[in-house]
């Protein structure tokens, strides 16, 4: 008898606990309709890797949509509203600005910068900034959505999209 109505109590505890918590979370208010969408971004055929994707559209006044690329090259996009989050997109035509930040060698904490003379840190900026510019994969017109040449039309019959920047970038 004493199994019995342990195995009640655990059963009405667990329906309890989907009635008062869910299943999962759900998406907020505003958050839009989406559908799978996975970018490859590569120059002259080669993968880009470390590369911030993000989706610029008139639509969206609430959410946003972007993702990051892999050693691949290639990046599931992520629409987010709050700290709401989810694979996918809503269709639409988009601006896509794109940005990869370059690895600087010997680069100095904030804390090294702090300790810094003067004349030293405006010396280390300024060669920071130049191999930042010297190793900039693209040209900052990409980093803006009202610059960028880069757009694609989402749609929910294709997931899978690639773009190759050395049509635009010519080096």
């Amino acid at each position: 008898m004493k199994n019995k109505t342990n195995t009640t109590i655990f059963v009405s505890l667990f329906f309890l606990s989907f009635s008062i918590f869910g299943c999962g979370t759900s998406a907020p208010p505003g958050f839009p309709q989406i559908v799978p969408c996975e970018i490859t971004i590569q120059k002259d055929g080669v993968p880009l890797p470390q590369v911030t994707v993000i989706f610029a559209s008139e639509s969206a006044k609430e959410w946003f949509a972007s993702g990051e690329t892999g050693a691949s090259g290639v990046t599931k996009i992520h629409t987010s509203i709050n700290s709401f989050s989810k694979t996918g997109v809503p269709e639409g035509t988009y601006k896509v600005t794109l940005n990869q930040i370059p690895q600087i060698k010997e680069e100095k904490s904030q804390q090294e910068l702090f300790d810094m003379p003067p004349a030293e840190k405006a010396a280390y900026i300024a060669k920071r900034e130049q191999a930042v510019k010297e190793s900039r994969s693209f040209p900052l017109e990409f980093e803006s959505h009202l610059t960028t040449p880069v757009s694609l039309e989402i749609t929910k019959a294709k997931s899978k999209y690639e773009i190759d920047v050395s049509r635009w970038i010519k080096q």
